[in-house]
């Protein structure tokens, strides 16, 4: 039985919830919350040279996971890949028309989801509650200040 009184429970719940909300929102535009995760650190990032393992880094998962979307973002034409002309052990991954073009969408979907997350919330609330999740972040993660 789960203890509902448990820091973690919550956490938990609250992912997968906010998760499976957010993929029911992108569905439309055929994106899931991964995906728009990924596109919207490539659109942030426009004028850098974003390399597959910063991905890994940010989104903070596993090298294979991390190829598995982006193939499938590139089968979607949202991004392309190629070889780094200074290092062909790293790929560059690069944002495609198709995703500029939605970017705004993207975000005004975000801002909604984050509007209804908070909507019980005073902007102090706001505040505070971002404060203490970042510090349970870097308590859980010690890399967390590199995924910023």
């Amino acid at each position: 039985m789960q203890d509902r009184d448990n820091i973690g429970f919550y956490i938990k719940w609250l992912s997968e919830n906010m998760t499976r909300n957010m993929n029911k929102r992108l569905k439309d535009i055929d994106l899931t919350d991964s995906q728009m995760r990924a596109l919207m650190y490539l659109l942030k990032h426009k004028n850098e040279t974003v390399i597959q393992k910063d991905i890994e880094k940010f989104l903070g998962l596993t090298h294979s996971t991390v190829i598995g979307l982006l193939q499938r973002m590139e089968k979607k034409g949202l991004i392309y890949m190629e070889t780094n002309p200074t290092d062909h052990r790293c790929r560059i991954v690069k944002p495609c028309e198709k995703a500029f073009k939605i970017g705004d969408k993207i975000l005004k979907i975000r801002e909604l989801h984050e509007t209804e997350i908070t909507k019980n919330l005073t902007p102090s609330q706001v505040e505070e509650l971002k404060k203490l999740l970042k510090t349970v972040c870097k308590s859980v993660d010690l890399s967390f200040n590199s995924n910023k």
